[in-house]
């Protein structure tokens, strides 16, 4: 398990282990934080191997929303950190 994520990179990893989580769901969820700390902590994150960003086009608008989603590696860290930290 790796152990040296951010408290942020922790809380992300958390939310997407509840289902996709959208770029703008990242941003409401962690107000308090800087866009430049939440940008740190999602590269990180998918740098790891623990979540993907995939974009899923809309037929209705011009963006292309981004979406992260968890890996494997991502679920296994969640599963372990919840073993080891319980509660």
């Amino acid at each position: 398990m790796k152990q040296n994520l951010s408290t942020l990179e922790i809380k992300i990893l958390f939310k997407c282990d509840t289902g996709l989580k959208s770029k703008s769901d990242i941003t409401q969820l962690f107000k308090p934080y800087s866009k430049e700390e939440r940008a740190k902590a999602i590269k990180n994150l998918i740098a790891d191997k623990l979540i993907l960003a995939q974009e899923m086009p809309k037929a209705d608008s011009n963006k292309t929303p981004v979406f992260y989603k968890i890996t494997e590696a991502g679920k296994n860290w969640v599963e372990d950190y919840n073993k080891n930290y319980p509660g």
